[in-house]
């Protein structure tokens, strides 16, 4: 009895002296996808696009879905939200069908005490047979600092829908931007796309060109994501909702190529990476896909991108002033295949699911607590950190009838880029780094 006793206290004496906060609640409740029941064609998923704020009332999260022409906001499904394991979101959006105007709803973290906003907004045909912002001039806004306090920014307006990315977060971390407006560092002006060079991050993970690029979609990274080398083109999500059949894409651009190409390829040893250099000019490089895509939130291994149509590119010629360029699309796997010969410029995109082929999707994450299946997301506690599954989407040819749901752009100004090679600036050896300037993009039909 007195041994039972002892006991009793001595837990009681322990349990009074654990600290709560040991066990405390995670705060994590900020939203990464979007998904909606393509109203025209229930069979198939419409993915929208997230833009943070600060979660709040002044400055919601936003989602934006553009629906296929014809479709009803007033019996809108969504599939899912993609939100932290443990939170919820409120009122429950299987619920709401009715997006004639915006539908607010909040993620609550599991400690039900952090919350934040997010508007879902739902359009109709809107930007879809051109590209929003298209013209790539004087819409810009700021999505970060360098560390002299200048702004490095993406294409578009603050708080508004923009289907333009940019790896600027990433490149950031050599305190330069390879996307920046024509009158940098102030927000005005046409895209200037330069490549970039950075030796030391080379010889540690091979990442020794930062190929300057714009695309459309999202990229989902920052500083922090720069590592590892494999696992950089995880970060980013190619294309956007659109179901059009365009005959080409028209564009203006002026070209600088770098004379001294180098590329960084696996070393041995101490020295992980080393750098060769290439006795070539550096290419610049367009690209434009059109998928027919079949998300499966359940089982992602069962997602189909199926490729419809594609137009591509490169050229290392020196164009000094404003060029207006067309490009064609080739729709079905005959024809894409054929434009090798038709089209020697738009090689790079006639095949699929090659080492070099352009799109790279890890689409989806599964969440080991929930199961729950979705985009990319930041590891617990860590803002700077993002997981992936190691699943990388396969393209498979479609039919040159099918309906396109999504569109993939992209511009870039080394061709090589997907294999850390290129011309970048190196003011240590004298070299140039690449430029490419690009406007007034258009989609003919």
């Amino acid at each position: 009895m007195k041994i039972f006793t002892v006991v009793t206290i001595f837990l009681l004496g322990l349990m009074s002296c654990i600290d709560e906060d040991v066990f405390e609640k995670s705060k994590r409740n900020r939203p990464t996808g979007i998904y909606v029941v393509n109203p025209i064609n229930p069979g198939t998923t419409l993915q929208g696009d997230i833009q943070w704020g600060d979660g709040t009332e002044s400055s919601p999260d936003q989602a934006f879905v553009s629906l296929p022409p014809n479709s009803s906001l007033d019996s809108i499904q969504i599939q899912s939200i993609t939100i932290p394991s443990l939170a919820w979101v409120e009122p429950d959006y299987r619920t709401i069908y009715d997006f004639n105007d915006i539908q607010t709803f909040w993620v609550v973290a599991e400690n039900g005490i952090d919350r934040r906003q997010l508007d879902v907004s739902m359009s109709v045909g809107e930007f879809e047979r051109q590209i929003k912002y298209g013209s790539l001039t004087n819409y810009w806004f700021p999505i970060g600092q360098f560390s002299d306090g200048n702004n490095y920014f993406s294409v578009g307006e603050e708080g508004q829908y923009t289907p333009w990315a940019n790896t600027n977060v990433v490149a950031a971390v050599l305190n330069k931007a390879t996307c920046i407006p024509s009158e940098f560092p102030y927000p005005n002006g046409h895209v200037t796309l330069t490549t970039l060079y950075n030796g030391v991050a080379g010889s540690t993970v091979g990442s020794g060109i930062a190929a300057a690029t714009i695309f459309v979609g999202a990229f989902r990274a920052n500083g922090a994501n720069f590592l590892p080398r494999d696992k950089q083109r995880n970060n980013t999500d190619h294309g956007i909702p659109f179901v059009y059949k365009p005959k080409g894409l028209r564009f203006e651009y002026k070209y600088k190529p770098g004379t001294q190409v180098v590329e960084w390829v696996q070393g041995s040893g101490v020295t992980k990476w080393v750098a060769e250099e290439r006795n070539e000019t550096d290419s610049m490089e367009i690209w434009a896909i059109l998928h027919k895509r079949v998300y499966d939130q359940q089982n992602p291994a069962n997602t189909k991108f199926y490729r419809i149509g594609s137009a591509g590119f490169i050229s290392s010629e020196t164009v000094e002033e404003w060029r207006s360029h067309e490009i064609t699309f080739y729709y079905g796997r005959q024809e894409i295949e054929n434009s090798i010969e038709a089209d020697p410029f738009s090689y790079r995109v006639a095949g699929i699911n090659k080492p070099w082929a352009p799109i790279w999707v890890h689409q989806f994450y599964t969440d080991p607590e929930s199961g729950v299946n979705g985009p990319p997301i930041q590891e617990t506690g860590n803002s700077s950190n993002w997981k992936y599954t190691t699943q990388r989407i396969l393209e498979i040819w479609g039919n040159n009838t099918d309906t396109p749901t999504h569109l993939s752009l992209n511009f870039t100004a080394s061709a090589g880029g997907y294999r850390y090679k290129g011309a970048g600036v190196n003011p240590s050896k004298g070299h140039d780094g690449s430029t490419l300037e690009i406007r007034n993009v258009e989609l003919i039909y």
